[in-house]
C-alpha cells in the first residue's frame, strides 16, 4: 500500500483501508491519500509546485489494471453554488483522472457521501468523513452536561473558515431578528462579507430576499468581539478534542441548540465532520446545515436527532437559500424562546446521554460495517 499524503489524526480509515487491501488477490495498486494533496484550493497547500508534486505522485502510482484508491476528507469546494447540479472542481478533476485511465478499473474509498462520477470504470465504497477522526480521544471526552440555565442566549452558531453558505446563514439570522437569542462567532467576517456578491443571489428586497438583504446589512455592521484563536491546533493538526476542551466547551455550557454549519453544503455530495460530532458531545439540540440526506444518515447511524422537537424538513431541500431559510423559520419558535428550550433540554437529558453512547460505541461500527459490505460486493474485481 502506498501512502501519498496521510491525513492528520485519522487512524480509522487507514486501518480499514489496509484491512481491505490485504484481501486483494490480483495485481493491483493500492493508494491511500488525503484529498488536500491534490486540491489546489486547499488551505494546506498554496504552493502550486507542492500540489503538482502530489498529483504527479498519484499518476506515477498507476501501474496495474486494478487500482484501489482511498481518498480521505472532502471533495467539495465549500463555495456557494446556487446551481446545485454543478460538481466541485476536485470532483471534476477526479473524473478527468479516472477517464484518462479509461482502460483500467478503480475502486474508490471516499469520505464524501452521495458522490456520483461520470466514469464507467469507478466503483465507490463509502467509509465516512472527519466525524470518525480521533476515535480514542473522543471516546474519552466528557460530554457537556453542566449547562448554565442562567444564560441569556440559548443557541450558538460557530462560523470559522470561509464558506459562502455561512454568509447566507448569518444574514438570515440577523434578518430574521434571531441574533439576540444566540451566541455567534465569525472569525473571518471581512471575507464572509465579500462573499455576498459572489453568491449570485438576486438583489431583491421582496420576500425572503428582503429578509436576506436586511440581515446582510446588519451583519456587515456587527463587530464580533469574542473570537476563537486562529491557531486552534498548537500541538498537532486537526486535534479537535483539544480544541473542544480549550475553546468550545464554554459555548456548549451556555447553549442548548446549535446551528451547525458544516464544511460542505451546496453541492449534491457532502461529508459529515467533527462539527456535527462536537454538537453531539456538546449535548445541544441540532439544526445541521449540510448536504441533502445528512440528517437521515445520522438517523441511520443511530443518532436521535430529536424529530419531535426540531423540524428537520429542510434536510431534503436542495435550493441552498431556501434550505437555510427553512431550517431557521421552521424552528423559529425554539430559536427565539429561551425558557422553552431550557425546559425541553431538562426533559430530554436522557436522550443526549444515549447519543453519547452511540458516538462512543456504535458510530464507528456503522461506518465500518457499511464499507465492508460495499467492499464485499466488489470481490469479483479483486479476487
Amino acid at each position: 500500500m502506498k501512502i501519498i499524503k496521510q491525513p492528520p489524526n485519522d487512524t480509522f480509515t487507514k486501518r480499514l483501508f489496509f484491512k481491505c487491501c490485504l484481501q486483494v488477490k490480483r495485481p493491483a495498486d493500492c493508494i491511500y491519500m488525503w484529498s488536500t494533496a491534490i486540491d489546489k484550493d486547499a488551505y494546506a497547500f498554496t504552493d502550486t509546485d507542492v500540489e503538482s508534486y502530489y498529483r504527479q505522485e498519484l499518476f506515477q502510482s498507476i501501474n496495474n489494471d486494478l487500482i484501489v484508491i482511498g481518498i480521505k476528507d472532502h471533495l467539495t469546494s465549500g463555495w456557494f453554488n446556487p446551481y446545485t447540479e454543478l460538481k466541485p472542481n476536485l470532483v471534476l478533476y477526479l473524473e478527468e483522472f479516472f477517464n484518462f485511465y479509461s482502460n483500467k478499473t478503480f475502486i474508490l474509498f471516499t469520505s464524501t457521501e452521495n458522490l456520483t462520477l461520470d466514469c464507467k470504470n469507478v466503483h465507490i465504497v463509502n467509509w465516512g468523513g472527519d466525524i470518525l477522526n480521533q476515535q480514542r480521544e473522543y471516546k474519552e471526552l466528557d460530554p457537556v452536561l453542566d449547562k448554565n440555565f442562567n444564560s441569556k442566549k440559548h443557541f450558538i452558531s460557530l462560523n470559522r473558515n470561509n464558506r459562502h453558505h455561512r454568509t447566507i446563514l448569518l444574514s438570515f439570522i440577523y434578518g430574521m431578528e434571531l441574533a439576540n437569542y444566540g451566541h455567534i462567532t465569525c472569525l473571518y467576517k471581512d471575507t464572509l462579507v465579500k462573499n455576498f456578491v459572489d453568491t449570485g443571489i438576486p438583489q431583491s428586497g421582496i420576500g425572503i430576499g428582503g429578509v436576506l438583504l436586511r440581515g446582510f446589512e446588519q451583519f456587515k455592521k456587527t463587530t464580533f468581539a469574542d473570537q476563537d484563536n486562529k491557531d486552534i491546533y498548537p500541538f498537532r493538526d486537526n486535534d479537535n478534542v483539544y480544541n473542544f476542551n480549550r475553546s468550545l466547551r464554554k459555548y456548549y455550557q451556555n447553549s442548548f441548540i446549535e446551528i451547525v454549519s458544516e464544511t460542505s453544503f451546496t453541492e449534491p455530495c457532502y461529508l459529515i465532520t467533527e462539527k456535527t460530532l462536537n454538537s453531539v458531545y456538546g449535548c445541544n439540540f441540532p439544526i445541521i446545515l449540510c448536504g441533502c440526506g445528512s440528517i437521515q444518515l445520522l438517523r441511520d447511524i443511530g443518532f436521535d436527532v430529536f424529530d419531535d422537537i426540531i423540524d428537520h424538513s429542510y434536510d431534503q431541500i436542495s435550493d441552498p437559500i431556501g434550505k437555510i431559510y427553512s431550517a431557521l423559520d421552521k424552528n423559529r419558535n425554539l430559536l427565539n424562546n429561551n425558557e422553552l428550550v431550557k425546559d425541553l433540554w431538562l426533559k430530554n437529558k436522557h436522550r443526549f446521554l444515549k447519543n453519547i453512547d452511540v458516538a462512543r460505541n456504535n458510530m464507528h461500527n456503522f461506518y465500518q460495517n457499511r464499507a465492508e459490505e460495499q467492499w464485499k460486493k466488489l470481490r469479483y474485481l479483486y479476487e
